[in-house]
């Protein structure tokens, strides 16, 4: 009986330092290994100057582009379509100090990720853009164009 009374006091102790702990460095796992509590970063959009005029582009530098499929910033490429204009996807996003971030917003996808919105555009990214700056889905099938710093479309054909 004295080995229970033990066994429980010493679960219960760890049990009550595990709940008061007031560390914001961390916290500690169910395998006693500590635990950073950071929230993710934010992905940050910046401009850069191409061929098109000034264009937004992803943390990486890869360019984003929207689609004039989607009205009233709902995004309509999804599944198959995705697999190629993949959304672009954040759980926060840093826009460069020149924009107003309220005229960025995020909608939820069903996987439970976020798309980011500009402007009213749903951003994506397209999976034949290999470098940093490339513009390889400029216009393609008439619907998709890099967005410009206004949000809209830049419609100038590519080359």
């Amino acid at each position: 009986m004295r080995t229970r009374f033990r066994w429980l006091m010493v679960v219960l102790t760890v049990a009550l330092l595990a709940g008061c702990s007031t560390s914001d460095e961390g916290s500690v796992g169910g395998d006693g290994v500590v635990v950073e509590d950071t929230e993710p970063p934010a992905e940050a959009i910046a401009v850069t100057p191409s061929r098109l005029g000034d264009i937004l582009v992803d943390t990486e530098g890869m360019t984003l582009y929207i689609t004039l499929n989607d009205t009233g910033g709902v995004p309509t490429c999804v599944d198959a379509c995705a697999r190629t204009w993949p959304p672009f996807v954040a759980d926060a996003v840093e826009p460069p100090a020149q924009f107003d971030i309220t005229d960025f917003e995020q909608v939820p996808l069903p996987d439970g990720t976020f798309q980011i919105v500009y402007k009213g555009h749903p951003l994506y990214r397209y999976s034949g853009d290999r470098a940093p700056g490339d513009t390889n889905g400029q216009g393609m099938d008439g619907v998709w164009y890099v967005v410009g710093l206004d949000g809209q479309p830049i419609r100038t054909p590519a080359s």
